[in-house]
């Protein structure tokens, strides 16, 4: 693998390194130690600057399901998605954020969770006005919203301040015994919903991405059974519009406030986009309580091509990421 950094003088020149250096931090270190390795040959340094992201560390985007703006060059471009070939087992071969102490995501286990009594409650304010389009990319439906002014937004809980919501996603499995990301005490859900947002102090979503604070991400389960979430149906009637990947139609006034739970409570920790290329960067929200779905609307889902039009109808399922390793990071609850 190759990891374009400018060394030096010559911006052309790059160190060349093996997939045990998985972060472009990593690579940083072993710089300014001038330590010699296999694998790795290293310049005289003045200065060290991302040259580019494509393979590896960190990309512009966070993610295709996370979110589609890519500025990364086609050659540095590395095919992902949830299949044997290329899911998530084969991330790290390209994008080696996959392997990091601070992945999502991860088992909750109640026993080994902190309350901490200074968390504050959460608010969200979103103006319906902000929603703009609903969408099938080959991995998710997504829903984007305005983002480029405080006009919807994420407050309170862990977050050091205010966070612009920029678009919802969903990940769900094959069947409605699986398909969340998240597992809690060894539950999985039938899918899970992500609500991102990103921290406006930073210049822009693709700097607010590669920051430490830059992404917030409040997730929600989806559990069948009775009574449903009848507000689900909002998103749901729009399926049949976007059911093969590319497809992409209208979706005004919508206040994704209206599929939270009646319940506040919720674990946070710090870990990453669940998709490629993963970076460490999210401070995440999960409610407790999940929203209740039934099997129809959960097969509505199913019903969605990863495949474009003009190819054969492939159902997009399973579109989740298992459990990474949760190392020594602390999971804080707001309730006993």
């Amino acid at each position: 693998m190759v990891a374009g950094i400018a060394a030096g003088e010559n911006p052309e020149e790059v160190i060349e390194f093996t997939s045990e250096h998985r972060t472009w931090l990593d690579l940083c270190f072993l710089a300014v130690d001038q330590e010699r390795i296999p694998g790795v040959r290293f310049w005289a340094i003045k200065e060290l600057r991302p040259l580019d992201y494509g393979i590896g560390a960190m990309d512009n985007g966070g993610g295709d399901d996370e979110d589609d703006d890519k500025t990364t060059p086609d050659k540095y471009s590395c095919p992902w998605g949830y299949e044997k070939h290329n899911g998530p087992d084969r991330w790290y071969e390209y994008y080696l954020n996959a392997k990091g102490h601070n992945q999502s995501p991860i088992e909750i286990n109640s026993k080994e969770v902190h309350y901490d009594h200074s968390l504050l409650p959460w608010f969200a304010s979103y103006d319906p006005g902000a929603a703009k389009t609903i969408l099938n990319n080959g991995r998710t439906c997504k829903v984007v919203f305005d983002d480029t002014f405080d006009r919807s937004v994420l407050r309170g809980g862990p977050l050091p301040g205010i966070y612009r919501l920029r678009q919802l996603h969903f990940h769900w499995g094959s069947s409605d015994d699986h398909g969340s990301e998240h597992v809690v005490d060894g539950v999985k859900y039938a899918g899970e919903l992500h609500l991102l947002h990103w921290n406006p102090k930073h210049s822009n979503y693709a700097d607010a991405v590669r920051r430490y604070d830059g992404v917030a991400v409040l997730a929600i389960f989806l559990k069948v059974g009775k009574p449903v979430k009848r507000e689900m149906k909002r998103i749901l009637e729009e399926v049949g519009a976007i059911k093969s990947k590319g497809k992409e139609a209208p979706f005004p006034n919508f206040d994704p406030s209206i599929l939270f739970p009646k319940s506040r409570d919720y674990w946070t920790y710090h870990g990453s986009f669940t998709t490629p290329p993963c970076e460490e960067v999210i401070t995440w929200i999960i409610l407790r309580e999940p929203i209740v779905v039934s099997p129809d609307q959960m097969a509505k889902f199913r019903s969605l091509s990863m495949n474009s039009e003009n190819e054969p109808f492939r159902p997009l399922v399973d579109n989740w990421r298992p459990p990474q390793p949760r190392y020594y990071r602390m999971v804080s609850s707001s309730f006993l």
